[in-house]
């Protein structure tokens, strides 16, 4: 619905034609007729800017999943906040949460979705690691950036600066971490494109922006 230009104040005029007067079919214009593209035609709905930066971002979402072969991009929710963030660097795939039963009472652990993909074989050899982990991880991360912090806002101001609106707009949203002192899932989806972890235990946190922290 958002890649319609109406909601910017464009219109496509002649995205269908009339192919019987009779009956009035109409049947969708892949080049039988010209169209016609009128800017400013009506009050928009987003501003411009917006409205290219959501376009942006569909197209972002979708390399991401073919890059990680990921049927859908499911939207993180607040009490799973590490969904389709976390990937194996041994073989690509993504890593899914387990909820684990021991004698100390329930654990929450991340662990490559290809380890048992075939019942009773061991597929993938990375290590799983626990939910509290990760949370650690990212603000580890975070801290390191907070510790370089005049560089990294000079990064950011240059990204503000420049032409490409997605860039622009996750360089702001970068700024929420720089006071940041205890985990937060939903300012770390604001930030966070992925974490990779590898079987030697090496963990890389990539933002969104492009900052690559490796702990």
């Amino acid at each position: 619905m958002l890649q319609n230009e109406k909601y910017k104040g464009d219109a496509l005029l002649q995205k269908t034609y009339t192919v019987d007067f009779l009956t009035k079919k109409r049947i969708d214009n892949d080049g039988q007729v010209n169209q016609y593209y009128i800017e400013n035609n009506h009050e928009p709905i987003l501003d411009k800017e917006k409205w290219e930066i959501v376009q942006l971002e569909i197209a972002r979402r979708k390399r991401f999943r073919e890059q990680y072969k990921l049927q859908f991009y499911i939207m993180q929710k607040e009490n799973n906040p590490f969904t389709t963030k976390v990937f194996c660097a041994e073989c690509g795939s993504a890593f899914g949460r387990k909820n684990w039963t021991t004698s100390r009472g329930k654990r929450k652990v991340w662990q490559c979705n290809n380890r048992y993909r075939i019942k009773g074989q061991i597929g993938c050899l990375n290590n799983h690691i626990d939910e509290e982990m990760l949370e650690k991880a990212f603000m580890k991360a975070v801290g390191i950036l907070q510790d370089h912090r005049s560089d990294v806002v000079a990064k950011w101001q240059k990204l503000e600066q420049g032409a490409n609106l997605l860039h622009k707009h996750y360089a702001k949203q970068m700024y929420q971490i720089l006071d940041l002192d205890k985990f937060d899932g939903v300012i770390m989806n604001r930030v966070l494109d992925h974490i990779s972890i590898s079987e030697a235990g090496q963990i890389v946190v990539t933002f969104l922006e492009g900052t690559e922290v490796d702990l």
